[in-house]
């Protein structure tokens, strides 16, 4: 008989596209096991009106999922890792797997350049970090907020709502987009458009003292993204130490 483990995520179709490609992982290396999708909202996804910026600190996504693990209402939680506080939550521990692209995309519907963008055009974007970089390419252009799942993002900017989104590149991929439109898709590079710490990473969250579940999920982890999610989130950590005492 197989055991059961219950797996959290969000219910938006990336994070059940997300926990879906984790889940197919770990069934190739332990067909003992029967993996129960358990999905659930968050702050974040109630809240559709609010900017992120001003919703509250890291965790709007990932708290309700944290708190489930805590109570063994679930055995290992899925999530995005920039989602999570920086602070690690006492009584669980993260694994990573290996990191997807972690770079932003510019999607437009109409030209092929950043450049033919027309002045002042209206840019949909739910992240402070990728207004300022997008005002250092192109100061005229105007960043607005949008709260959409990625689908309602793209379907607005079909319907004329915006003139151009900012995605991240890993959630495209995760969700085999084919661009079936034909919009015209700007890959940024680190050299012009830096990432969010840990984008492109997933976390697979559980408690420290499941010995089980942490040997099951250190089966698909990545030694390379292990490192570098260190080395990030530690900068970020004395990055934002820095801020608060100057």
């Amino acid at each position: 008989m197989k055991k059961k483990v219950r797996v959290g995520t969000r219910n938006s179709p990336l994070a059940i596209a997300q926990t879906n490609i984790v889940v197919g992982a770990l069934t190739k290396i332990a067909p003992g096991y029967q993996f129960e999708l358990i999905l659930m909202g968050t702050l974040g996804d109630r809240d559709k009106q609010t900017p992120l910026s001003e919703l509250g600190p890291q965790g709007v996504f990932a708290d309700e999922l944290s708190s489930a693990i805590l109570a063994k209402e679930l055995d290992f939680a899925v999530h995005s890792l920039k989602d999570l506080p920086i602070k690690q939550t006492e009584g669980l521990t993260v694994v990573y797997p290996k990191r997807e692209n972690p770079f932003d995309s510019l999607i437009i519907r109409e030209g092929k350049t950043l450049e033919q963008l027309p002045v002042a055009a209206l840019i949909g974007t739910s992240s402070f970090r990728r207004e300022v970089e997008l005002l250092q390419l192109r100061p005229d252009l105007r960043p607005a907020p949008i709260r959409e799942n990625i689908d309602q993002r793209l379907e607005q900017l079909n319907q004329g709502g915006f003139a151009g989104i900012i995605l991240a590149n890993a959630g495209l991929n995760r969700l085999g987009w084919q661009n079936p439109r034909h919009f015209s898709v700007i890959n940024f590079d680190q050299h012009t458009f830096i990432p969010s710490a840990g984008q492109g990473t997933l976390a697979l969250e559980c408690r420290q003292s499941d010995h089980t579940t942490q040997t099951l999920l250190r089966n698909i982890a990545d030694g390379d993204t292990m490192t570098c999610m260190a080395v990030e989130r530690s900068f970020l950590v004395a990055y934002l130490m820095k801020k608060r005492w100057c």
